[in-house]
């Protein structure tokens, strides 16, 4: 027999009830609280949720802000690291952190004491930011972000843009070790006053809106961060006329940046013979695939093709090395010669890979190839830029092959294969010896890249270029030498003024010596705007400092505390500085609510157009209020549903 449960009335009522309470715990732990944290009862982990890059370009000076937005709404403080790799030549020159409604900037102290008030604020449980230098240009950003809370941090860098190939080039490296950050954005704003732009070049998958002849944005979007890094080129018409020239005034001090980049029409020049050396990785590491070839195949024909591309009236000489160096002859070949060509060539071709990777041998041996003589030297590095053999360490690879190369003056130029490529290492020992680098991409025609690089070198106007006189300069100008000139490319001097600017430069070229005035006072643009004017004179007296440190064998002290003072004045991290942000103020005002955290508001830049609001919650406290009534309505009704469902069968059962 079935005996079927009778339920009384207070019994369904109760029921009810508690189905009610049990809907309203639910909703609480949906519902944002309305300081903007998230509630304790909502167990969600730690979160990377924005990863943003924006660069202002103001003329050829460009400021970057990188920002990274984390989520903890864990009951514990939660460490965050990440990195910030800058472009050779540029400087990190502050940070902040926005937390609460509230943002706290970075002061630069020296590393000891830097690391010992992050590590208290940590132990505290406070939200804080420390960031060192960890090699030239490789800085480690550590992040404490206080338990139920949200920490918003920019890291901003400056640095000067190089005019190479008629174009300037805006390389921005990212950190794809970040795969956990849930959107990417790139955003880059090209302001330009003074002259007009001609033409931007970007990656595929960015979009590019010219907003007027002097302002432009170029953007980019996704929810995954780029695997490495890119590059955004743009030109600037009115500049074969050679000069141009800003100047800010601080008040105290005038500073004034000159650029000029004469053409070989503007000089009435031709071509000059060149004396080439190339040097050829052929250690086992050049055995490695890089695309659908391998690094030592794209070397091979990089180098017949450049060889190929010679003016007859050039020489050249070719040195490979592995764990040791050789030269193919010990004397320069003469690109007219077509027999000896082909044999070089054929050489080439034949070489294979092996060994370990000295490429500071490789180097010195390829210096003592070149003549004592008027014509230009230039030596192109092919190889992956991964020291294995002899002298490994970047850094004093770069010295001691800058302080070789100073009396013959040297123009080294690279080219970078494979993905596993050490660029910036290539980079910076290229830049510190009158030239550049070039990474040899996989994702796009080899031949076409080697023949816009081609292009760079093949057209050396000036050489040996001295300042002769100059007026109207207070102190020293930067840099003290001068690198070669070749077509599409400039040259660059900052200092400080004191009345009408005189300079003269004198250079040769394949016609005679000549000498011609960059610029007097009525021909400087000054504005209040240019304040990166005098940063760019700092980073540059900075830059002399810390070359002289690293080239004098004597007493340094006086040379670091005058880096030390720059660095502390205009908050630049070197590497005697550290950049630290606390946010201990943040006790005494508990109750503050976040109420959008806006990546990009830093008190160096100006950002033009409408700013995006980034990290806070999308609904205000009335919204949450709204939806939080909404939802005890509804549980109500199910209650009540629920009673009169059960009711109802009690009646039937009857």
């Amino acid at each position: 027999m079935i005996v079927k449960k009778r339920f009384n009335l207070f019994q369904l009522i109760t029921a009810g009830l508690v189905l009610v309470i049990l809907l309203q715990m639910t909703s609480q732990q949906l519902i944002y609280s309305s300081n903007g944290e998230i509630s304790k009862n909502n167990q969600v982990s730690f979160r990377h949720p924005i990863y943003l890059v924006e660069t202002m370009v103001n003329e050829t000076f460009a400021e970057t802000n990188v920002t990274h937005v984390f989520d903890n709404p864990t009951d514990s403080s939660e460490l965050a690291t990440f990195i910030v790799t800058l472009p050779t030549g540029g400087y990190l020159s502050n940070a902040s952190l926005t937390t609460k409604g509230q943002t706290f900037w970075g002061t630069i102290l020296e590393v000891r004491e830097a690391e010992q008030a992050f590590e208290n604020a940590t132990k505290a449980g406070r939200s804080a930011v420390i960031i060192n230098q960890m090699s030239n240009n490789n800085y480690e950003v550590s992040v404490n972000v206080a338990n139920l809370s949200k920490a918003t941090v920019s890291v901003y860098y400056i640095e000067r843009l190089l005019r190479v190939l008629g174009n300037y080039n805006l390389r921005t490296i990212f950190d794809n070790s970040q795969s956990d950050a849930e959107s990417f954005t790139h955003e880059i704003q090209i302001f330009t006053p003074k002259r007009f732009i001609e033409n931007i070049f970007a990656p595929n998958g960015y979009l590019i809106n010219y907003l007027s002849s002097t302002y432009a944005v170029v953007s980019y979007y996704s929810n995954v961060v780029p695997n490495s890094d890119n590059s955004i080129k743009f030109s600037l018409s009115g500049e074969n006329l050679g000069t141009n020239v800003f100047s800010y005034t601080n008040g105290t001090n005038d500073f004034f940046v000159a650029t000029f980049s004469p053409e070989l029409e503007t000089l009435n020049a031709s071509q000059l013979g060149k004396d080439f050396i190339f040097v050829i990785d052929v250690s086992g590491s050049m055995a490695g695939s890089s695309g659908t070839s391998t690094k030592m195949d794209q070397a091979k024909t990089a180098l017949n093709r450049i060889i190929d591309d010679l003016y007859f009236e050039d020489r050249f000489g070719i040195v490979k090395f592995s764990s040791n160096a050789e030269s193919a002859l010990l004397t320069l070949v003469d690109r007219s010669d077509s027999s000896a060509v082909a044999n070089m060539k054929q050489w080439v071709t034949g070489l294979s890979a092996g060994g370990g990777t000295d490429i500071y041998g490789g180097l010195t041996n390829g210096l003592d190839l070149f003549e004592s003589n008027s014509r230009p030297k230039i030596m192109v590095l092919l190889t992956d830029g991964d020291p294995t053999s002899g002298v490994t360490n970047t850094e004093t690879i770069i010295d001691l092959f800058t302080n070789d190369n100073q009396e013959l003056g040297t123009s080294l130029f690279s080219l970078g294969f494979g993905d596993d490529l050490k660029f910036e290492f290539l980079q910076s020992l290229s830049r510190s010896n009158n030239g550049d680098a070039l990474k040899i991409s996989t994702s796009s025609d080899a031949t076409e890249q080697i023949t816009g690089f081609y292009e760079l070198i093949e057209s050396p106007i000036l050489i040996d270029l001295t300042i002769t006189s100059k007026s109207g300069i207070e102190g020293d100008l930067y840099p003290y030498f001068l690198p070669n000139l070749y077509q599409g490319s400039e040259i660059f001097l900052v200092g400080k003024k004191n009345g009408e600017i005189k300079i003269e430069i004198n250079g040769t070229s394949s016609n005679a010596e000549e000498t011609w005035l960059i610029i007097d006072a009525s021909e400087s643009s000054n504005s209040s705007s240019y304040q990166w004017v005098e940063q760019l004179y700092a980073l540059a007296v900075i830059d002399d400092l810390l070359i002289q440190i690293n080239y004098l064998s004597e007493d340094t002290s006086s040379l670091k505390k005058q880096v030390l003072d720059l660095a502390l004045y205009y908050g630049i991290v070197t590497p005697y500085t550290s950049l630290f942000i606390d946010t201990k103020d943040l006790e005494s005002h508990p109750e503050t609510p976040e109420e959008g955290l806006i990546p990009g508001d830093s008190p160096q830049t100006t950002y033009i157009g409408t700013q995006t609001q980034y990290g806070a919650p999308t609904t205000t406290t009335s919204e949450t209020m709204a939806a939080s009534a909404s939802f005890n309505t509804i549980s109500v009704l199910i209650g009540l549903g629920f009673v009169t469902i059960l009711f109802s069968r009690k009646k039937i059962n009857k």
